[in-house]
């Protein structure tokens, strides 16, 4: 989710996982695996998973959040789970009495919500813990079914039991609150985080006339809301999870720990979304005024002001960061981005001066070549590290290329990530969820670093280009994995190949995918957003003035002029969502079905907020253009 631009399902997804997963083993969790027989427990967990599944289509088609079309479907999974209950539970037993006063409880706290929502009602905090308990009471009824089925009905047992369960359910209230808030604005619901929202402006005396929805969901996550919110959930599990350890429930103690640690990284995604949005909105966003022409003094001018937007960018420890995703926002790798395209340059010696004073660039053994220090080593920000060191020292570190070599696969293409375990662990990952998608061979990947391999490893840029040569379309593009558009990966294997002679002509076909790409106003344009892009102009303009700057110098002419007519005044370039993380187990960009504009989870675009990254790749153009003149 974006707070300048706010998505309508934030986290829907994981948050549709978490409940299935809870629901579905929901009767292991609350008993020992003897505690009753294989056959009851069997039939017991597809009756509860079967009646949760039900409620939750017969909710939705009540909240209109799902189709209407789909009530069929939700009673008959009411109707499949009474039927095995049955089974179970004989006419006149007293579970069904006991079934038929949280079924009360529920229906009863269903009419209470509608009523409060329909009213506005300003519920307390204690009203909305009770309505929490209320609207998940039928599962209560699960540790009823247990007790019978055990024969043991321990009444202390079942009311702590209980107990453990709302305050788990007050928490999923909590969240669900701040996961629907947007959509539940849009359909006309009134919760418990809307009020929070309406006092906080009541008491901040902010008049606003009619808010729009996007305006009220930004105030709820900058006023701390939200984060009450959460911090109000994580309590309730900590009091569920006490219940839990008193008798030993191992799984529902282990789940109700992840949710603690979920919630706890959900507070801190929240913090960075604050923080890039107050970034973005510091942003300038006038464009310098500029003729057409392309003289030496203007691509001077536009170096120039590019520098210094960048020296003022600069951060503690010396460093440039930009974009944030789930493993935060990147440091490390921009650091090394910038001083490996920006190093060797008589006007950028200021950044590269800086950068020489940064761990991330500088110390590895402080620091290693990663997005940042919270996430694995990956092979780009190794191969831009070792570039720099190249480009600043003339020297190629050994050591480093020896370790970089580990990344390459048994194809020959470079993979991003190596260490499956370590990054299994950090990421979080489900053992039963594949890695392969993240620790395979990439062409976005192997194309940069056979660029930076043709003046370091003659061997290996000339297996890694063998590699790239068979992964090519018919049209002459690569596709790309971790970018939105094939201009990168076709860039920068046009870029390697016009490093050697004999390699030089078997991209033709790639050079002319990229400038029959090009449009009339000079730009290329990303495949997702279908904006005019400054990041892709510029690799693609650098690629065509590294091939052969004479037979397209109308091409190069177009994309320099279209950058530099658009260069804002605090000389940066606007940046979009170029960074495309795809699920763990994707292998092809394409089988994404739906991409999200997101800072965070997997299947989404991201953008660099900062414009470093955007910035930094247009100067690189820029300064190739004028080292030729």
């Amino acid at each position: 989710m974006d707070l300048q631009n706010p998505a309508k399902k934030p986290r829907e997804s994981e948050k549709l996982k978490t409940e299935h997963d809870f629901y579905r083993h929901l009767v292991d969790y609350l008993s020992p695996i003897d505690a009753i027989t294989k056959d009851s427990r069997k039939n017991l967990k597809a009756a509860s998973y079967a009646y949760f599944r039900g409620l939750l289509v017969l909710d939705g088609v009540i909240d209109r959040s799902i189709s209407p079309l789909s009530f069929i479907d939700g009673l008959n999974s009411v109707e499949v789970s009474i039927k095995i209950l049955s089974k179970l539970f004989p006419i006149g037993h007293p579970f069904w009495i006991d079934f038929e006063k949280c079924k009360a409880t529920y229906f009863k706290t269903l009419q209470v919500e509608r009523k409060n929502s329909k009213d506005k009602y300003s519920l307390s905090e204690t009203e909305f813990d009770e309505v929490a308990k209320g609207k998940s009471s039928v599962c209560y009824a699960i540790v009823h079914a247990l007790s019978y089925l055990a024969l043991n009905k321990d009444e202390e047992l079942n009311k702590d039991l209980i107990e453990c369960l709302e305050q788990i359910h007050i928490a999923f209230q909590c969240k669900d609150d701040i996961d629907d808030f947007f959509d539940d604005l849009e359909n006309g619901q009134h919760t418990y985080a809307h009020v929070l929202v309406f006092k906080s402006l009541e008491k901040e005396a902010k008049v606003v006339t009619n808010p729009k929805n996007d305006f009220l969901l930004r105030y709820f996550y900058v006023s701390g809301k939200a984060q009450f919110l959460i911090s109000k959930a994580i309590s309730h599990l900590e009091q569920a999870g006490a219940i839990a350890e008193k008798y030993r429930l191992s799984k529902l103690n282990a789940f109700i720990k992840q949710e603690i640690v979920t919630s706890n990284a959900q507070i801190h995604e929240i913090q960075l979304l604050i923080d890039k949005t107050k970034s973005k909105l510091n942003q300038k966003e006038k464009i310098i005024p500029r003729s057409d022409n392309m003289e030496e003094s203007i691509l001077d001018d536009a170096v120039q002001r590019g520098v210094n937007f960048l020296l003022q960018s600069f951060e503690e420890g010396h460093i440039l960061s930009d974009f944030m995703t789930s493993a935060g926002v990147g440091k490390n790798w921009i650091s090394n981005y910038a001083a490996f395209l920006l190093a060797g340059y008589s006007q950028t010696e200021k950044i590269i001066k800086r950068l020489k004073k940064s761990d991330a660039v500088m110390d590895k053994t402080k620091t290693q070549a990663s997005y940042n220090t919270s996430i694995v080593q990956d092979s780009d920000s190794l191969a831009f590290h070792l570039a720099a060191h190249k480009l600043m020292f003339n020297h190629t570190n050994v050591n480093e290329l020896e370790e970089l070599k580990k990344f390459q696969g048994k194809d020959c293409g470079w993979r991003t990530y190596i260490n499956e375990n370590k990054l299994r662990k950090q990421i979080n990952l489900d053992k039963a969820i594949s890695l392969e998608g993240w620790i395979s061979s990439h062409n976005c990947v192997s194309a940069s670093i056979c660029y930076i391999l043709s003046s370091v490893s003659k061997d290996l840029y000339l297996r890694t280009a063998e590699f790239l040569s068979k992964r090519i379309h018919e049209n002459g593009s690569l596709d790309s994995y971790w970018w939105s558009s094939p201009v990168y990966a076709t860039s920068w294997y046009i870029m390697a190949l016009s490093q050697d002679d004999l390699l030089k002509n078997e991209c033709q076909q790639s050079v002319h995918w990229l400038v029959k790409g090009q449009k009339a106003n000079g730009s290329w344009v990303d495949r997702f957003s279908r904006k005019e892009s400054f990041f892709y102009t510029s690799l693609a303009t650098k690629a065509l003035l590294t091939f052969n700057e004479e037979k397209y110098q109308k091409e190069i002419r177009k994309g320099l002029s279209f950058l530099l007519n658009n260069q804002i005044v605090d000389g940066s370039w606007k940046s979009d969502r170029i960074l495309a993380i795809p699920q763990t187990d994707v292998m092809n960009q394409a089988d994404v079905k739906r991409w999200r504009r997101s800072s965070f989870g997997v299947n989404v675009l991201v953008d660099d907020h900062k414009r470093i990254f955007t910035t930094v790749t247009v100067l690189n153009t820029l300064l190739n253009k004028l080292s030729t003149k």
